[in-house]
């Protein structure tokens, strides 16, 4: 189901002056924009309820032309390592040891660093560390060695401690937890552990998390991350490890906003609702931070009682609050939102925005997927293929719908995401280790999919990231020649994802998409 928010327009308005009064004292230099786009700005007439879609799209400010490591605000960073028995098969802790020097000299004096390891019980290797020594720290990281169970719940609580001692209005606090097998000390329920990481969120420090390897508790790393409004990545090979932690530390750099908040206020009588699965707390949908440049795009819907001719209908508003990474300012966004009504084919027609249903349907198709993954993992292999396939009549509907509506690339978009499923599908029918591995991947990509972020399922020429290596790395496993596998989408690696693509007889265009993705195990 849905989540749904709708509160009192004129209680909503009471907590406008409280950020305005922050808001009044702004600069010219807004760290994030808030921009909506209605499906359908003129609806139909109707005696029963009507469901008006918005899309919704949060922009973080560009990327000032600086230097981002001389001039950045500093971190409160934790590492939370797991040092239990399993972490010596395939050199994951040596992977593990390389990428914790990498955070180690992507730092500088102003951060604070804390890490905790932990097996059966957690223990401090750092504590609010000004990385003046920095050999200190990586002597004490290479006397480590693995041995134990897995205490996952000992690790995060001892770190979220050591960080609350470096917490100001300056610092960015964050814990990156990794991990390679299952909770078998310490909290061991899924639910258990949400809960402890939702307290340690709100106080202000986000979680993301790590699964290493092919044995970890997906479920339960997933909702360390959902719950701490952090990032989760899968990472298939250890040797991937380093990147990653570059890539988590880069965007905490990046940083322009913190403690975002999304509310959906409806008008008196008018429901709302959010269709991205997000969690839903205090009376608004946590999204996190943001960074420069990155891009949020969600789809809302508003549900009215009834539409009559000649009526403007007041839906109600969509509010965004959020702290300057900057100044520590509070800021609240919001654009009202509003319907007219005719029975005029051809004004229906004009208002209609076809792109806004292609996200729309995507999003509703991958809650499905969320669905069937969670039933896979359960071993209901059957029921997961029904979902699938309900699914997949539901996106062939919509495709058919708007095919003469929409542009290639959207309409490319919807083809591939079919052609994904239909792979997955497959692969469900013969459950096997890629079968696994591929479904850690599309859970991967459905996570940030439901935050209304797409970066794991659509890459194309200009992205960077360990999204990229990945896909450097699959293609060359299929038996291409990637000239450097550094994480660069550019005009070399097009090329080599137009070849991968006719040779499979997929749509050739260079853009890595769901279909090109399922095919090569990572979506």
């Amino acid at each position: 189901m849905f989540r749904h928010f709708s509160i009192c327009r004129s209680v909503a308005a009471l907590l406008v002056p409280l950020f305005a009064a922050f808001t009044a004292q702004a600069g010219p230099i807004v760290p994030a924009a808030l921009n909506l786009d209605l499906e359908q700005a003129v609806i139909a007439p109707s005696e029963q309820p009507v469901d008006v879609h918005v899309l919704i799209r949060i922009e973080g400010s560009p990327a000032p032309v600086i230097d981002q490591d001389a001039e950045r605000l500093p971190l409160n960073l934790g590492l939370v390592l797991d040092t239990s028995g399993s972490m010596s098969d395939a050199r994951k802790w040596d992977y593990a040891l390389e990428a914790a020097y990498g955070v180690i000299d992507r730092l500088d004096e102003g951060d604070r660093l804390s890490i905790s390891t932990y097996s059966n019980a957690a223990k401090v290797l750092a504590a609010q560390d000004d990385l003046s020594r920095p050999e200190a720290l990586r002597a004490a990281l290479a006397a480590l060695y693995p041995d134990g169970g897995t205490n996952i719940s000992a690790g995060l609580t001892n770190n979220a401690r050591l960080l609350s001692f470096g917490k100001d209005n300056e610092r960015l606090t964050r814990i990156v937890l990794m991990s390679d097998g299952l909770a078998n000390d310490g909290i061991q329920s899924v639910q258990g552990m949400r809960d402890l990481v939702q307290k340690i969120a709100g106080g202000g420090t986000t979680v993301s998390s790590i699964g290493l390897g092919a044995d970890y508790d997906e479920t339960m790393l997933r909702a360390i991350a959902e719950a701490g409004n952090g990032n989760y990545y899968y990472v298939e090979s250890p040797s991937q490890v380093t990147a990653i932690f570059d890539q988590e530390v880069r965007g905490l750099f990046q940083t322009v906003a913190e403690d975002l908040k999304l509310n959906l206020v409806g008008a008196p009588g008018v429901k709302a609702e959010l269709l991205n699965d997000i969690a839903f707390a205090d009376q608004r949908f946590d999204l996190g931070t943001l960074r420069h440049d990155e891009s949020i795009v969600l789809v809302a819907s508003f549900r009215v009682a009834k539409a009559q001719v000649g009526d403007e209908i007041d839906l109600g508003a969509v509010q965004l609050s959020l702290k300057d990474r900057e100044t520590g300012r509070l800021i609240l966004l919001e654009e009202p939102l509003s319907v007219k009504v005719s029975d005029d084919a051809a004004t229906l027609a004009a208002y209609r925005k076809p792109d806004v249903a292609v996200e729309r349907t995507l999003v509703e198709i991958e809650r499905a997927e969320k669905q069937a993954a969670k039933l896979a993992a359960g071993g209901d292999y059957d029921a997961a293929n029904k979902v699938y396939e309900g699914a997949r009549v539901r996106l062939e509907a919509a495709t058919g719908a708007l095919g003469g509506l929409i542009s290639s690339a959207k309409l490319n978009t919807l083809v591939a995401k079919d052609e994904a499923l239909n792979l997955q599908s497959e692969r469900l029918s013969a459950p096997s280790a890629v079968a696994a591995s591929s479904l850690k991947s599309a859970n991967q990509s459905l996570f940030y999919a439901n935050k209304g972020q797409r970066k794991l399922s659509l890459m194309q020429r200009g992205d960077k990231g360990f999204e990229v290596e990945n896909l450097q790395q699959a293609l060359i496993r299929e038996g291409y020649t990637i000239d450097a596998v550094d994480g660069v989408y550019d005009a070399g690696l097009e090329k080599v994802v137009r070849a991968y693509q006719a040779d499979q007889g997929l749509s050739v265009d260079g853009v890595a998409g769901p279909a090109t993705l399922a095919k090569l195990g990572l979506y």
